[in-house]
């Protein structure tokens, strides 16, 4: 579970930072790169959540 969710993590924080790099520079991919980080950066908070609740 925690290689699962460093992955995530590393994932939507590069594709948002990426995605607004690609959209100040007009450069095609943004939406996708976008899109990309939202749902990991969903996936990493949903999985530290459920990592939290499962210790206790």
């Amino acid at each position: 579970m925690k290689k699962f969710i460093r992955i995530t993590g590393i994932l939507g924080a590069g594709g948002l930072v990426l995605s607004s790099i690609f959209k100040i520079n007009h450069l095609m991919g943004a939406p996708e790169l976008l899109l990309m980080g939202t749902v990991s950066s969903g996936l990493f908070i949903i999985g530290s959540v459920v990592q939290k609740l499962s210790k206790k």
